[in-house]
């Protein structure tokens, strides 16, 4: 019964680490999005937007076999929940092994944070810096707007999916003049 209660837990824990590290992937592509509304609050230049283009790129390119590695470690670890017995050592490794690959991306995107930023002048940084405070809002708006404590913007209250704190709001052709429609009621955002 031991035994049993042990597996059960690795297989649980195992799981959940496996349903974790699927690499998120871009609704789309960097490269192809044009950003206009961040490029005029920001005041990029187009060089400064080639640049930035240039460096995520660039990382792409470096990410790109760090997420086949990943899928390749997750593939081993759900063969390994699969046989009998478990091996609670070897799941062990590729749930450590998985944890390094997720740190190399967490590196190389603070990296390309780092470079970005170089790009960028000091009024741009500050700026840059007022969006990120403005992120962390994200919520709590949402929030501030369904109780209708503040306005909601143009056209999303019609949208009750879109207040949920995990909206699901995607980019994509067909999705809204600006890339933006909600999966649930395929209204688009404004």
């Amino acid at each position: 019964m031991k035994v049993l209660t042990v597996t059960l837990v690795v297989l649980l824990c195992a799981a959940t680490v496996v349903a974790q590290t699927a690499p998120a992937v871009p609704a789309q592509p960097a490269a192809k999005a044009t950003f206009e509304q961040l490029k005029s609050y920001l005041n990029l230049t187009d060089s400064q937007v080639e640049q930035i283009k240039s460096l995520e790129t660039t990382q792409r390119t470096t990410l790109g076999p760090i997420y086949k590695e990943m899928a390749t470690i997750g593939r081993n670890l759900r063969t390994e929940l699969k046989k009998e017995p478990v091996d609670p050592a070897r799941i062990t490794q590729l749930r450590a092994e998985l944890q390094s690959k997720r740190s190399d991306i967490q590196n190389q995107r603070a990296q390309l944070r780092t470079q970005i930023q170089g790009v960028l002048t000091t009024q741009q940084q500050a700026q840059l810096q007022q969006l990120e405070e403005a992120l962390k809002l994200q919520v709590p708006a949402r929030q501030a707007a369904m109780m209708d404590l503040i306005p909601a913007p143009n056209g999303l209250r019609e949208c009750a999916a879109a207040w949920q704190p995990h909206a699901s709001w995607t980019g994509g052709a067909g999705n809204g003049a600006d890339g933006n429609a909600c999966h649930e009621c395929s209204k688009s955002n404004p």
